[in-house]
């Protein structure tokens, strides 16, 4: 399966993660003059560094113009940007499905937190996916939440093989797939998500904006889908972090640091979660990391107040 990365220079900051679930997209900046080439080594030798499951991948520069994203806090500003990074990487994976972890990857928490899941995956329809359409859409109208998730994975196969131009796989299990079915992917994302896919639900929160908004509102609504979207997308990640959602927590965590399209910046909401995800982690360093950057905006009652709000988190959603 392909997966992308995104890369947008310049500005400050250092490659940080934005979303997961139908591949990981990445904000990677660096300076306003760097050279495509100094953009070429820095980008590679990162995800060379952080990423050992990344088998290759294949860097291609595009103006600013043609930058497709997921997160609109990005767009604003697009026009000063000399340039869009856009990297594609090849990993190895079990099946071609839309997933975070690979198949027989341990957990990321500990073993003792029995209730806590992460994002699994959402594998699409074997063969040509035109041949599974007509039952599947038949049971995702009727509420099926699992149908609608396979018919949303399988269009995001095609378009990854479209964009990808790799007609032979196109051929092989997308054919008679149109352009218009592809851009409707969204709908049935949407509809896996609202009948209680939590897998559906995670896609949706961190990475289903372009699906869901760009895709399919018109410029009349496209503000209010914006502001529906959010809404919907912070009901789901709290509603999975309750579920002990691994995943959703850390989510939480770094929308909040930041600010994004779905939290907006709340050091204390991110001190929480980012304290919940290193209770409930194998590995707690860089949730502790980003708790010590944080710590400084916060006073010692409050720190001491919020560490105590995820103890008791835990306790009541994860054990």
């Amino acid at each position: 399966m392909h997966s992308y990365v995104t890369f947008i220079a310049p500005h400050t900051s250092p490659l940080t993660q934005e979303s997961r679930g139908r591949g990981t997209q990445y904000v990677y900046t660096s300076s306003h003059h760097t050279k495509e080439s100094q953009l070429r080594t820095e980008a590679s030798r990162t995800l060379e560094d952080e990423h050992d499951d990344i088998k290759s991948f294949e860097i291609v520069f595009m103006e600013h113009d043609q930058m497709r994203t997921t997160n609109p806090q990005y767009l604003l500003g697009l026009a000063s940007l000399p340039l869009v990074i856009s990297a594609c990487f090849a990993q190895t994976m079990a099946s071609s499905s839309v997933q975070h972890q690979e198949a027989g990857t341990p957990p990321s928490y500990k073993s003792i937190y029995t209730r806590a899941t992460e994002m699994r995956s959402i594998n699409p329809p074997a063969g040509q996916l035109i041949n599974s359409l007509p039952s599947l859409k038949e049971k995702a109208l009727s509420g099926d939440a699992n149908a609608a998730a396979q018919i949303y994975a399988g269009l995001s196969q095609c378009s990854g093989f479209s964009a990808l131009v790799n007609k032979a796989q196109f051929k092989q299990q997308c054919a008679k797939i149109t352009a218009e079915d592809m851009q409707q992917k969204g709908r049935w994302l949407k509809i896996a998500a609202e009948n209680g896919d939590a897998d559906a639900q995670y896609i949706y929160a961190t990475s289903g904006y372009e699906d869901i908004v760009t895709a399919q509102a018109s410029e009349q609504d496209h503000s209010q889908s914006a502001v529906n979207y959010k809404t919907k997308s912070q009901e789901y990640l709290i509603h999975l972090s309750e579920q002990c959602h691994y995943d959703a927590i850390a989510e939480i965590g770094m929308d909040a640091l930041n600010g994004s399209a779905v939290f907006p910046k709340d050091p204390k909401l991110s001190y929480k979660y980012f304290a919940i995800q290193s209770l409930l982690a194998r590995d707690d360093v860089s949730s502790r990391k980003n708790m010590d950057f944080i710590q400084h905006d916060l006073i010692s009652n409050e720190i001491f107040d919020l560490r105590q709000q995820a103890q008791a988190f835990v306790a009541k959603h994860c054990l």
